[in-house]
């Protein structure tokens, strides 16, 4: 409009910017981390919790007209000129059939013929009056015959004859009188029952097959309207109501159709989010918050002692459906950034804050209407966006976060809704068994056999209840090796690296007699401190030198010390520089070392982590080192130096021998796509099945060497290939820009690896000693699929290897499977080609052979291990 138009367009476009900067700065701002807002909420929503259940459904639908002062008072008038003020009530009497209806109507009479004389009815219509029932109707015909007699009618006649000559009248002038008092008269029967209904009383008779329904209408005055209802309350056969009572009865069914209707759609909208994310946890998620918001919604409707009515809660749907809605976009804002890293969520919550602030100033404005429906909806909508926005931007990332993050870190691996169901079991388990020990400590003192005989069984139990833990771990399998090398009759000095808190109660399961050395984090402990002190560990802290006494007194009743020389748990799972101590008591207290190897635990409880992972833990009991073995020095600081070393070494071999293996990586590979789409997921599991973990390629690929990955994709392989070696450095490309973004946002990533996004063609490559192009040849044409190979053998070191894996196109039935999985994958986009018309270029065998041996220098091996594709290996090798 001309009126809104301004002279001075820079101030227009300045003041758009404002309002964008405004939104932008309340889009980026985070509810979550703000603790007083969240602290406020959790309260709000504890209070609501306990008044939601207080929310009415307005049963009055009058107290949702709207009625002008003018109109009521004309209609107060009017009723004091006429009975319009008096209110109908039906009394309706049941039967199985008519007769038996009509006699319970009947039976009604007197008493309403009482409450009419006492002034309560003012008025009552019924139809008894015409249709009596057949016991009455006998009665009256008895009473007719018995009064009618032959005598008297006979007398009677005679009279008139009379009377009736005196007057010049016939003697047949009162012929029909004389048929009429003759008649013999019978109850009606159900022909002319039916007669008289049709004519007259369709209105106030019902029938179905099973019954039929006579009714009698009152009239009253609302006051007297209880006295009526207490007068035919016991009266089973008699249904009272009024038009107020089937308008609530109306109000009742809608408001329990209605919690039917929003559990049912509850139900539909939590499996759907489910199926739709692909995890019950995010499922989880996404539903909770709109529970939530529900709960506020209703809670603050009571405290405000606002009402459901017919019209209200009709919106009340539609702020559901918002709710849904904004709890689905932010968290697939906080997906996407998970995913990809792009900080999108913002965009998101812009989205959410727009579509909330129309939806309030549209119907919001009806809170200036004077009609009380239109209100309440303004009212209703008002709270509703209120809640379902503040719970939404709060709620949802609070918990997502949770998920993937502890301490603005990223999990090692994020929490799954198995993994918290294990860890609530376990947790709960371990805290009985310590509530158990704790109480068994107590009671073993009455026992009279003494103290040390009372510290064994202590330390005995002690031991169990830990076994009993760690068999309950069913996530972590347990490997033991060499244990049958050591005495546990002697003691000894046993010295353990240390990766995780589960690593205590695993060395309590050694043998009964050992004395655990700790620290002050597990001597503070409230409940494990005490046991621990029960059991006569001691805290280093206190000094080596004061603990000798103590220590030696336990060394000579056969309890060996165990010490953890690294002093605190290891991040990084590397066996860390080994403190002096545990040396220092084996040369005080002239004790042997036995070194034991403790690894998996870190992969089970990293530190800073609770929740287990699936692992195997292994312990490697390690020869005894004798106090007289001076090889490793001859004093306690020269042989904690060579130990550690040679633990160091012990430590590398089990990893070789036992964990360095493709299928030992699987699940590390598989926690850092948790989450990153239900395809993705499924898409890896089946990847590392077909590939058998990528086993060959581990098998073919030296730990020690550059490797440039083309068509790397998420990153399966690359990052497999770096788990297995931390002498790795590897280079991925790929041409599509989302699965980039994708793999390089995985929590694994570190400077050993580094993804591009790129064409392979014009990529500058480093001179690598090995080239992977897995599955990428045949989305180049054949020219294009030359000059890659060319590029690669250019930028290969002397005795490098290019590894292609692809179709040949002349395996006839084979080549047929690997085009099949190629259109679906291409088709539905799960992978990117160069043009919109998905074109694929398979080549056969004899096409690369003619390629390689145009170079020279290069040696090509062909491996053909698929029965089912025609994929096969071409191992080229530069041998000069």
């Amino acid at each position: 409009l001309p009126h809104f138009l301004v002279k001075n367009p820079e101030k227009v476009e300045n003041k758009e910017k404002i309002k964008i900067s405004f939104i932008e700065k309340l889009s980026e701002y985070k509810l979550e981390n703000n603790k007083y807002v969240l602290i406020v909420l959790f309260i709000v929503l504890g209070i609501c919790f306990v008044t939601a259940w207080d929310v009415k459904f307005e049963s009055d639908m009058t107290s949702v007209n709207y009625f002008p002062d003018k109109i009521a008072n004309a209609e107060n008038n009017l009723n004091k000129i006429s009975d319009n003020k008096l209110k109908s009530i039906y009394l309706v009497s049941t039967g199985k059939d008519l007769k038996e209806a009509i006699k319970n109507s009947t039976f009604l009479n007197k008493d309403l013929e009482r409450l009419k004389s006492e002034g309560i009815i003012k008025t009552f219509a019924s139809i008894n009056t015409i249709l009596i029932p057949d016991s009455l109707q006998n009665i009256k015909l008895k009473r007719w015959n018995n009064y009618w007699t032959l005598e008297r009618r006979q007398t009677l006649q005679k009279k008139l004859i009379a009377a009736g000559n005196n007057y010049k009248f016939k003697e047949t002038a009162f012929e029909k009188f004389y048929l009429f008092i003759n008649k013999q008269f019978k109850p009606i029967d159900n022909a002319s029952f039916d007669s008289i209904n049709k004519l007259f009383l369709d209105s106030w008779i019902t029938k179905t097959p099973d019954l039929t329904m006579v009714a009698t209408i009152v009239k009253a005055e609302t006051k007297d309207k209880q006295v009526i209802l207490n007068t035919f309350s016991n009266n089973s056969n008699v249904v009272v109501f009024d038009k107020q009572f089937l308008a609530s009865k109306f109000v009742d069914v809608i408001n329990n159709d209605f919690n039917l209707i929003l559990l049912l759609s509850s139900l539909l909208v939590f499996v759907f989010l489910v199926i739709s994310y692909g995890r019950i946890e995010l499922g989880i998620i996404a539903f909770v918050p709109m529970l939530l918001s529900w709960i506020l919604i209703l809670g603050l409707m009571s405290i405000f002692g606002i009402k459901f009515n017919i019209i209200n809660i009709i919106i009340s749907t539609f702020i559901f459906g918002l709710g849904d809605d904004y709890s689905i976009f932010i968290m697939d804002g906080l997906l996407e950034e998970y995913k990809t890293g792009k900080k999108t969520l913002a965009s998101y919550k812009t989205s959410v804050y727009l579509s909330a602030f129309t939806t309030i100033v549209g119907l919001g404005v009806l809170l200036f209407a004077k009609h009380p429906a239109l209100k309440s909806i303004a009212l209703i909508t008002i709270i509703g966006m209120f809640s379902v926005v503040l719970i939404s931007n709060t709620i949802v990332p609070l918990l997502f976060k949770w998920l993937i993050y502890k301490k603005k870190k990223r999990r090692a691996q994020p929490v799954t809704f198995y993994i918290l169901i294990y860890a609530i079991v376990c947790y709960t388990y371990y805290l009985v068994g310590c509530l158990f020990v704790f109480i068994s400590g107590f009671l073993i003192k009455l026992i009279p056999i003494g103290k040390k005989n009372q510290q064994y069984i202590y330390h005995l139990l002690l031991m169990y209840s830990n076994r009993s833990v760690m068999f309950i771990m069913f996530f972590a399998k347990k490997r033991v090796i060499n244990k049958k090398n050591i005495d546990f009759k002697k003691p000894h000095i046993i010295i353990c690296n240390h990766q995780s808190i589960i690593d205590i109660p695993l060395v309590l399961t050694f043998t009964p007699k050992l004395i655990v050395l700790t620290t002050n984090w597990v001597w503070n402990s409230p409940i494990v401190g005490k046991i621990v002190r029960t059991a006569d560990f001691y805290n280093v802290t206190s000094g080596l030198d004061k603990l000798i006494p103590f220590l030696q007194e336990k060394v000579n009743d056969g309890y060996s010390i165990l010490v953890f020389p690294e002093g605190t748990r290891s991040e990084n799972k590397k066996i860390k520089r080994f403190h002096k101590g545990a040396f220092y008591l084996a040369e005080k207290l002239k004790l042997d070392i036995v070194p034991v190897i403790i690894n998996g635990t870190a992969d089970y409880v990293s530190k800073g982590e609770l929740l287990g992972k699936k692992s195997t833990i292994t312990v490697k009991y390690l020869n005894p080192i004798p106090l007289s073995d001076i090889s490793f020095g001859d004093n306690y600081s020269a042989r904690a130096k060579a130990i550690c070393d040679y633990f160091r070494a012990e430590h590398e071999s089990l990893l070789q021998e036992y964990y360095r293996k493709p299928a030992y990586f699987k699940s590390k590979l598989l926690k850092n796509y948790v989450y990153k789409g239900p395809i993705i997921e499924w898409y890896l599991k089946v990847k590392l099945r077909l590939e058998k973990n990528y086993t060959f390629y581990q098998n073919l690929i030296p730990p020690k060497a550059s490797i440039v990955d083309i068509g790397c994709g998420y990153g399966f392989l690359s990052y497999m290939l770096a788990f297995l070696s931390e002498n790795r450095k590897i280079t991925g490309i790929d041409f599509d820009e989302n699965k980039i973004a994708i793999a390089n946002n995985c929590k694994e990533k570190n400077d050993n690896i580094n993804l591009y996004h790129g064409n392979a063609l014009d990529y500058n490559y480093n001179k690598s000693d090995v080239f992977i192009l897995s599955d990428v040849l045949h989305y180049l044409p054949e020219n294009q699929q030359e000059q890659l190979i060319l590029k690669c053998i250019e930028n290969l070191n002397s005795h490098g290897m290019i590894i292609i894996r692809d179709a040949d196109n002349e395996l006839g039935k084979r080549h047929i499977g690997t085009r099949i999985t190629e259109f679906f994958s291409t088709k539905f986009g799960f992978n990117k080609t160069l043009d919109n018309n998905k074109h694929l270029y398979f080549v056969s065998r004899s096409t690369i052979n003619n390629i390689i041996i145009k170079y020279s220098g290069l040696q090509m091996d062909v491996i053909d291990n698929s029965k089912f594709t025609s994929n096969i290996f071409y191992i080229i090798k530069k041998i000069a």
